[in-house]
């Protein structure tokens, strides 16, 4: 098991390509990143190569609710994104 995280920028797309196969990505934690607006910012996850559509995995408000467990289990490219302006730190491991 090995730590694995990335920050997710507003306004862009981050792929999260599949690590190794037969490796699985594990997120278990968003984090609001600091910023100066309070407005909520909302994380999205879209199927890589699949192009499916993208769908809300959590609402962070700031000055409410910072961060948000997850349990979500990736085998395959995922696309994240935010809605608001701040970015959101997602965090989780790599198990093979």
């Amino acid at each position: 098991m090995v730590f694995w995280g990335m920050e997710v920028q507003p306004g862009e797309l981050s792929v999260c390509p599949m690590i190794r196969r037969g490796a699985k990505i594990y997120i278990t934690q968003a984090t609001l990143g600091d910023g100066p607006t309070e407005e909520k910012c909302i994380l999205l996850c879209a199927g890589g190569r699949l192009r499916t559509p993208p769908i809300f995995l959590c609402s962070l408000p700031a000055g409410r609710k910072d961060s948000c467990p997850l349990n979500l289990e990736i085998d395959d490219e995922v696309i994240f994104s935010v809605a608001g302006e701040r970015s959101i730190h997602i965090s989780g491991f790599v198990r093979e």
